[in-house]
């Protein structure tokens, strides 16, 4: 592991940096930009699928990690927690192909975006109550 507590930090400002990065990559090998025809699942779809599940689950770790960083008190870690879980299993369950999500699997899937997307940013928010006025002010904004 990690040694000492910069360590948590480093890795967690580098999940968000790459995070953001496989997110325009992941637009430019599906020729597909922002904001997709059906959902942002379809990315997951085909030859290219793994570089969603990377982008998802990197982009989530980096609270995970920058939590493990500076933890704070109340519901932040297990909220960010839950949502990251919930990234692992919509990386690695797959959605159905098209607007219709008729399958158990894309039913997996969907259950477990929807919590990613609840729980990700309500722990981010209950984290950022303990942050600078002007780090607060920003990370809302963004999230």
């Amino acid at each position: 592991m990690m040694v000492g507590v910069d360590g948590w930090r480093i890795a967690g400002r580098c999940c968000t940096v790459v995070g953001w990065v496989l997110w325009v990559v992941v637009q430019v090998v599906n020729d597909d930009p922002f904001p997709p025809e059906i959902s942002l699942s379809q990315y997951g779809l085909g030859v290219t699928g793994w570089l969603f599940s990377v982008w998802v689950v990197v982009l989530a770790a980096g609270p995970l990690l920058l939590l493990r960083y500076r933890p704070v008190p109340g519901p932040a870690h297990v909220l960010v927690l839950i949502g990251f879980l919930g990234t692992v299993v919509m990386a690695v369950v797959r959605t159905d192909e098209g607007a219709p999500q008729m399958s158990v699997h894309a039913k997996v899937h969907m259950a477990a975006a929807v919590v990613a997307l609840v729980c990700l940013p309500l722990g981010i928010l209950c984290a950022l109550r303990y942050a600078r006025r002007r780090w607060f002010r920003l990370g809302v904004a963004i999230v």
